[in-house]
């Protein structure tokens, strides 16, 4: 789960401080694979410049919400809202400010000795990849990406249900 934390972290830095925009929303495949096994998330994302919206649609459905004050993820399957303060994710956008462009939009950027590639051509996100400590690759491919259309503040507040466990991190 840290990784996932670090990751979309990342990608919400990485826009506010790599990538010019007002808001971004489009559709994303998640593939992590090992050596046993591939496993594809699917869902959409949509960001501001000071939030975030993951949400998984497939295999399971996942709401994953940042802002610059905390992350809440809601698991409607184990009927629970995950509360962490930002301050407990690490903050990548000193480590993406300084991450090195190279061809063709790319740009990489380390972490925790992972080394992250991200593919932007023409400042729109396409791609993100990694292999991660446990050696599994991890790559995150973007579609029908827009930039700059109007989104709903609404769309960036976690509403938890009735009835969830509420566990504070």
């Amino acid at each position: 789960m840290r990784r996932i934390f670090i990751l979309l972290f990342a990608v919400v830095s990485l826009f506010a401080e790599g990538i010019v925009f007002e808001t971004m929303s489009g559709k994303f495949v998640q593939t992590l694979a090992s050596k046993q096994t591939k496993l594809t998330y699917t869902g959409d994302f949509y960001a501001t410049k000071t939030a975030a919206f993951w949400h998984y649609k497939t295999p399971l459905e996942k709401k994953i919400y940042f802002s610059y004050k905390e992350v809440v993820i809601l698991d409607g399957e184990l009927e629970q809202a995950i509360v962490t303060k930002v301050g407990d994710v690490p903050n990548l956008s000193e480590i993406l400010r300084g991450a090195a462009p190279n061809k063709n939009g790319e740009f990489t950027a380390s972490l925790d000795g992972t080394r992250y590639t991200i593919t932007a051509p023409k400042g729109v996100v396409k791609k993100i990849s990694y292999t991660d400590k446990l050696d599994n690759r991890v790559t995150i491919d973007f579609t029908g990406v827009k930039k700059d259309v109007k989104l709903s503040p609404a769309l960036f507040k976690a509403q938890i249900p009735a009835g969830f466990d509420i566990i504070k991190q």
